[in-house]
């Protein structure tokens, strides 16, 4: 009977982890007895919220089949009735307050998505604040580079492949709905290679185009002669394993040219 009652508040504990908008993306990095673990702990948590109505209804129904209180807590009835009725309503109970606590955590960050992690420097909302500090604890010192890069518009610079290209653009909404981040989008600003040496060489700049023929939204400019290529500025996007990524740092175009300048000079 209580191998039933561990087994459902596990369940109860996986699915409330599992569905929570910030407590999935710390889930879904646990393996083994962790896991284990962590749904049991909120199961045994949400069980201790389901004990005291559990109990109330207990007397309750003791009350209704006209037992009185000797009856009831007497040697006889505790097995036939208090076990059974005291596993059966912290169950049901339990799987109550499961669905009452995931539904107010999924109101609050109702519109609050993971993947774009609905912050950008001029919201403040308590909500957003706490989910993108949610993301960020998990996060290891690569994604949160790609996050803050992401949130903060700042360039990156990864260097892919044996051969060493490079490319140098914007992140696009990294997605962390799986628990890890496993793919870049990018917005190519500038592309190149880095030689022998390991010096950084930018062969195409991407940017100058679209300046010559997006807005600022992205969309074509009205000319008489657009031939941008896309039909939007995003279609200029590249997606790029993480796996193979060799490095990836912020970038500043005034301080790697100003860098170059002193490593020429010198």
């Amino acid at each position: 009977m209580y191998a039933v009652l561990l087994a459902v508040l596990l369940v109860l504990g996986y699915h409330y982890n599992s569905n929570h908008p910030t407590r999935r993306l710390k889930l879904v990095r646990q393996t083994g007895y962790k896991l284990y673990f962590s749904a049991g702990y909120t199961g045994f948590l949400i069980a201790g919220f389901a004990l005291v109505p559990a109990l109330f209804a207990i007397y309750v129904t003791a009350i209704i089949n006209s037992l009185d209180l000797i009856t009831l807590y007497s040697d006889k009835s505790l097995s036939s009735f208090f076990e059974l009725s005291l596993v059966m309503y912290i169950a049901m109970f339990s799987a109550l307050f499961t669905q009452l606590k995931l539904s107010n955590a999924l109101q609050r960050f109702k519109g609050v998505t993971v993947p774009n992690y609905g912050l950008d420097s001029t919201d403040e909302s308590l909500e957003k604040k706490e989910l993108f500090n949610a993301v960020m604890s998990v996060a290891n010192d690569f994604e949160q580079h790609i996050i803050i890069a992401s949130k903060d518009l700042i360039p990156i610079r990864v260097v892919v492949g044996r051969k060493g290209k490079v490319y140098i653009g914007w992140v696009q909404s990294p997605d962390l709905e799986g628990g890890e981040l496993t793919h870049i989008k990018l917005l190519p600003i500038l592309s190149g290679y880095l030689d022998a040496e390991q010096q950084m060489h930018i062969s195409r700049n991407y940017y100058e185009h679209y300046q010559q023929f997006y807005d600022e939204d992205g969309e074509p400019l009205d000319l008489e002669e657009n031939d941008g290529g896309h039909d939007h500025l995003t279609r200029f996007c590249i997606i790029l394993k993480v796996e193979d990524i060799h490095l990836l740092s912020f970038f500043n175009k005034k301080a790697f040219d100003a860098i170059e300048t002193n490593i020429i000079a010198e």
